[in-house]
C-alpha cells in the first residue's frame, strides 16, 4: 500500500469494490450476489449468524493498476484469480516468510541446544529424528517448545530425588509426575499439563522404538482430570455475532478516520490493519479452520468449481481440503485484498503484512485479542474452531458432515469440540425429581403435555 497515489478512475460498471489503492475515502457498494454454495457444513455456522450489513467503511474498497501491472478483476464482490495455472504448493514463500530447513526454526534450534547440553550427541540425534517425523512445521515448533521445557525441568536442581541433573534417557515415572505437579503449581491449566505430558510422552515413544530407552515411563504419569469434560470451550451464537460486529466496527472506525484525513499514511495503515483483522476473524469463525491453516492460505487457493467459490486449505499432514467461501466471507476478503494490493501476487499469502510477509503466529493471536477486547470477550483461535463445530451441530448438522468439514480424523475428535448442553437438556434428572416429588408427583407428565 503506497501513499500519495493519484485518485483512481471509477471502477467498471458492475464492480462492487471501488476506490483507490492508497489512502482514500471508501465508498458504499452494492451487496454481493447471493452465495451459491449450498448444502455444505462450511456455510452453516456463518449463515446462522445472520448476514450483517457492511459497516460504514467496510464496503466498496478497491485498488487501481500500479507500475504497469494489471489487476485481476474484482467483480460483484467476488475475487477472481488471474488466468493461468496456480503456482505449485512447493513454490518458495515470499522473502522473509520462509525457513532454510525443517530444523532451522527458533523453537527447534533451542531444544536441540538443550538436548546437546543434557545428553550430548545421542540425545540431540534422537530429538532431531523425532521432530522430523512431523511434516507440519507448526507441530514441530509446538513439540519442540514442550520438550525444551521438559529438558529445562530435568536440568534444574531439586527434582524427584534431589538430583542436580537427571539423565533425560533415564527418567522414571516419578519424574514425569513431579513435572506435572510443578506445572500445576505454576498455574497451568489441566489441558496445558495434559498437552505438555503428551508431547514429552511422544518423544519417549519414539526413543523406545529406536531402542534408546527400554520403556516410555512418561506414558503412565498421573495426568490431571480433564476440565469441562475434555471439551474445548466455545462461544455462543450471540457472542460470535458480537465478535464479528466488533471486527466490522474496527473497519468502520478506521475508514472514518482516514476519510477525515485522506493524506495520513498512519490512518491508511490503520485501515489496512483493520481489514486484515476482520478477514482473519471471519475466516476462523466462518470456516472453523485452524489459525495455522488461515496463515498458510494463498490467494491462488481461492477458485471456483461448479459455480461455487471455494478455498483450498492445507490441513494437518499436508493434505488439501476444499471449503466453500460464503458470500459474506468473500466480500470481506475482497475488500481487504483490494486495499492491500496483495491480489497482484497470486502466489503470495492471502493474509499478509504490509510488506507481503505471511502473518506470524504471534501476530495472529494479537490481532484476535484486539478484536475480542472490542467485543469484551476472551477468545483464542482454537475456541473459534470449537465454536464452528458447536454452532453447526446445534443447528442440526450431522456430526459426520461437520467432521468432514473441519477435517477431523475421527468423530470422537469432533465430539470433543462440541460444547452444546445437549446432554444436560436430555438428562432425565428433571423428570425423575418431579416424578418422585411428594408435592406434585404428576408435574413431569403435565410438562410433557401428557394426560394426567
Amino acid at each position: 500500500m503506497t501513499g500519495g497515489t493519484s485518485p483512481a478512475a471509477p471502477a467498471a460498471p458492475g464492480s462492487a469494490l471501488t476506490g483507490e489503492e492508497g489512502p482514500g475515502a471508501p465508498s458504499p457498494a452494492p451487496s454481493p450476489s447471493p452465495d451459491s454454495t449450498a448444502g455444505a457444513a462450511g456455510t452453516t455456522a456463518l449463515a446462522r449468524l445472520d448476514s450483517m450489513p457492511a459497516t460504514g467503511s467496510g464496503s466498496g474498497l478497491s485498488g487501481e493498476p500500479g507500475g504497469g501491472t494489471a489487476d485481476p478483476p474484482v467483480l460483484e464482490g467476488r475475487i477472481v484469480t488471474p488466468p493461468g495455472p496456480p503456482p505449485p504448493r512447493s513454490a518458495a514463500p515470499p522473502a522473509g516468510g520462509g525457513r532454510r530447513g525443517p530444523l532451522d526454526s527458533v523453537p527447534v534450534t533451542t531444544v536441540l541446544e538443550r538436548a546437546e547440553e543434557g545428553g550430548g550427541p545421542e540425545l540431540t540425534h534422537l530429538v532431531a529424528g523425532w521432530l522430523l517425523a512431523y511434516s507440519s512445521p507448526h507441530t514441530r515448533d509446538a513439540y519442540a517448545r514442550d520438550l525444551a521445557e521438559w529438558l529445562d525441568f530435568l536440568a534444574a536442581p531439586g527434582g524427584r530425588d534431589g538430583a542436580a541433573r537427571r539423565d533425560p534417557l533415564g527418567v522414571k515415572r516419578g519424574d514425569a509426575d513431579a513435572y506435572a505437579r510443578t506445572l500445576e503449581q505454576r498455574g497451568a491449566s489441566s489441558a496445558t499439563v495434559r498437552r505438555k505430558l503428551a508431547a514429552v510422552s511422544s518423544f519417549y515413544t519414539y526413543a523406545e522404538e529406536e531402542e534408546a530407552v527400554q520403556r516410555n515411563r512418561v506414558r503412565r504419569a498421573t495426568k490431571p482430570p480433564r476440565s469441562d469434560g475434555g471439551k474445548t470451550g466455545a462461544l455462543s451464537q450471540a457472542q460470535t455475532k458480537a465478535l464479528l460486529r466488533a471486527a466490522d466496527r474496527m473497519v468502520a472506525d478506521a475508514s472514518a478516520a482516514l476519510a477525515a484525513r485522506p493524506d495520513s499514511r498512519r490512518r491508511a495503515n490503520r485501515l489496512l490493519y483493520a481489514l486484515r483483522a476482520r478477514a482473519l476473524v471471519y475466516l476462523l469463525a466462518g470456516l472453523g479452520i485452524r489459525a495455522s491453516e488461515a496463515r498458510t492460505l494463498r490467494l491462488s487457493d481461492l477458485d471456483e468449481h461448479d459455480g461455487h467459490r471455494r478455498a483450498r486449505v492445507t490441513v494437518k499432514g499436508g493434505k488439501e481440503h476444499f471449503r466453500p467461501v460464503p458470500a459474506r466471507l468473500e466480500q470481506v476478503l475482497g475488500e481487504y485484498l483490494a486495499v492491500s494490493g496483495h491480489h497482484r501476487r497470486p502466489g503470495g499469502p492471502l493474509l499478509a503484512t504490509a510488506t507481503g510477509r505471511p502473518l506470524a503466529r504471534s501476530e495472529t493471536g494479537r490481532i484476535l485479542n484486539q478484536v475480542a477486547e472490542l467485543a469484551r470477550l476472551k477468545v483464542h483461535p482454537h475456541k473459534l474452531r470449537a465454536t464452528f463445530v458447536t454452532l453447526a451441530l446445534a443447528q442440526g448438522e450431522e456430526i459426520e458432515t461437520v467432521r468432514r468439514a473441519v477435517a477431523h480424523a475421527t468423530r470422537a475428535q469432533t465430539e470433543a469440540y462440541n460444547d452444546t448442553d445437549r446432554d444436560l437438556q436430555n438428562d432425565p434428572a428433571t423428570l425423575i425429581v418431579e416424578l418422585v416429588s411428594p408435592r406434585r408427583p404428576q408435574t413431569a407428565r403435565a410438562q410433557r403435555g401428557e394426560s394426567v
